[in-house]
């Protein structure tokens, strides 16, 4: 089979690109064909590049609605996929999400939409234009792929056809034994947080929490790059955390620096169904996640970590202060959360799940 996979965004790496990535290496090493196509940008290109994956770039596709680009994207895709048929096509993110099934629906080539997360469940003036729009696609959408099944209800709220959301859990593949971390072993105790620094992520309540811990011998590593690193150091210096917190940028060896880390923590204002958990808990970490989204469905409170209300500082400073004085708990609510990983996020999993609906969309 040949399958085309589509991504709005080729100038930054989130969940939605490593999702493709991870799903064109599994199925090119299947035998299938694979390509990606995408917006403008080298992380993506970079990426796609190191694991030998056609990428076809579109450098009209842009996040932002721009209604000459917009335009200029469909006719290029259009081009595209006429050039180079394939079976089906797996199309990501929302911009993406529209102007590929539009495309697809008019040159009758099958197609799977997969949600990472509903452009109108999230803050902003397009959130109305992305409910109107949802809901005209839904009705010649084949299959609706949710991550989460948070995402999935959210759908069915807004009035899309039940029958046509499926939930197939995000999930990660695994990764070598020496890359699990000792949550339980070592000083200082390493905190660790994995996303962009933008407001969404909230790096900043965990650094004033951790400011207020009883304990000072407590690292906090931050991985990823944003608009707010500025900021974020300016806070450090505030706070007298500055040789205590480590600004590690973009990093695509997160794998790495999850085996040297003791506590994970994803405190977000609002998330879909984060990837960076799974890692950890793949990791066997413990973490510490904040309850918005679909980012709880994959902890299992007390059992493989904590989930906190959004924005509340005093359980987090509680949870964070239980993990720092207590290794041998660590330890235990990491090795939870590796078993909670295999038995529901594994990449065989994901990947099987796909693959049926991939089938059934094609033989109809």
């Amino acid at each position: 089979m040949y399958i085309c996979f589509l991504v709005t965004r080729g100038d930054a790496i989130g969940g939605a690109q490593i999702h493709v990535k991870d799903l064109a290496q599994q199925l090119g090493q299947q035998g299938h064909q694979v390509g990606v196509i995408s917006g403008a940008g080298e992380p993506l290109q970079n990426l796609l590049k190191n694991y030998r994956i056609p990428h076809y770039i579109i450098p009209e596709l842009v996040r932002p609605i721009d209604f000459i680009k917009d335009a200029q994207a469909l006719v290029r895709l259009h081009q595209l996929l006429s050039k180079l048929r394939p079976d089906l096509v797996s199309i990501h993110s929302s911009k993406a999400g529209i102007l590929g099934r539009l495309v697809c629906y008019q040159q009758k080539i099958p197609f799977v939409f997969t949600v990472h997360g509903w452009s109108f469940a999230t803050p902003g003036w397009t959130a109305f234009v992305y409910q109107v729009l949802e809901r005209i696609f839904a009705t010649i959408t084949p299959q609706i792929i949710c991550v989460a099944e948070t995402i999935r209800q959210q759908g069915i709220k807004l009035g899309l056809p039940a029958e046509k959301l499926v939930t197939i859990y995000n999930a990660m593949p695994d990764i070598h034994p020496e890359l699990m971390a000792q949550p339980d072993q070592g000083q200082p105790v390493r905190i660790i947080m994995v996303g962009r620094l933008e407001p969404q992520k909230a790096q900043a309540d965990l650094l004033r929490a951790v400011a207020t811990l009883n304990s000072p011998d407590v690292q906090v590593d931050l991985v990823g790059d944003g608009p707010l690193l500025a900021s974020l150091k300016q806070l450090v210096d505030q706070l007298n955390l500055t040789a205590r917190v480590t600004f590690w940028g973009y990093r695509n060896d997160v794998a790495n620096l999850l085996a040297q880390a003791h506590i994970f923590t994803l405190i977000s204002h609002w998330e879909a169904f984060p990837r960076s958990t799974l890692e950890a808990m793949r990791a066997g970490l413990p973490v510490i996640v904040a309850d918005v989204g679909g980012a709880a469905e994959a902890v299992i409170p007390g059992v493989t970590g904590y989930v906190v209300p959004p924005g509340d500082q005093a359980q987090l400073v509680t949870c964070l202060q239980q993990l720092v004085a207590d290794p041998a708990q660590r330890r235990l609510l990491g090795q939870a959360g590796r078993q909670h990983y295999e038995k529901y996020f594994s990449f065989e999993r994901l990947l099987r799940e796909t693959l049926a609906v991939y089938g059934r969309v094609c033989s109809r």
